[in-house]
């Protein structure tokens, strides 16, 4: 009895480090995104946070500024511009929601900024000041 105990016990011990083990690069990655975005972007509280694949991939934050107003900041995966967005300037997130979305992030496609909605079904693209299917 004592034997089973011990290897469920140990069995139990090594899938908590292998979990922490897996998750530890994701959540590290996640804060040095969040503080590049505070310190170039101005990002002062984050509201959200995703990877977002078009024609590339990018990690979008979104939150506030200093100042209040809502902004998205895109990051490229591999180097580049970061891209910050006022939020204002777009169509409302809300109004591409639809009763089997899952998720809707600010990315970039060639080049300009768009909305990812992401449903059960499929995912598509809007563009972001107009709100037009791409």
């Amino acid at each position: 009895m004592i034997g089973v105990l011990s290897v469920i016990a140990a069995s139990f011990l090594s899938y908590l480090v292998f979990a922490n083990t897996m998750a530890s690069p994701i959540a590290k990655n996640r804060s040095q995104l969040i503080q590049v975005a505070k310190k170039k972007a101005g990002l002062n509280k984050v509201a959200t946070y995703n990877i977002v694949t078009t024609d590339k991939t990018y990690y979008s934050l979104t939150g506030t500024d200093d100042s209040g107003e809502k902004i998205a900041v895109i990051i490229p995966k591999k180097s580049g511009k970061i891209t910050v967005i006022k939020l204002s300037e777009g169509v409302a997130e809300s109004s591409l929601s639809k009763k089997d979305t899952v998720t809707i992030d600010v990315a970039l496609y060639n080049g300009k900024a768009v909305w990812e909605v992401n449903s059960k079904k499929d995912f598509k693209l809007y563009d972001f000041k107009t709100g037009k299917q791409l």
